[in-house]
């Protein structure tokens, strides 16, 4: 086989094992926190962002 296709059979590998690891991480008790701080803080800054807007336009 040409060798770039045996190096992105190994990256493929990589990224798989690495998908896997995260997925067990989003299992346990902090990767749930971390995962409820990242929707909240995506919350917060968007309200941020709108009420910024609507002050700018009023």
């Amino acid at each position: 086989p040409p060798p770039w296709l045996s190096r992105q059979l190994f990256l493929e590998t990589v990224d798989l094992q690495a998908t896997k690891e995260r997925i067990e991480y989003s299992k346990t008790f902090q990767g749930k926190y971390f995962n409820f701080l990242g929707y909240f803080f995506s919350i917060y800054f968007l309200w941020k962002i709108f009420m910024v807007r609507v002050t700018d336009i009023v």
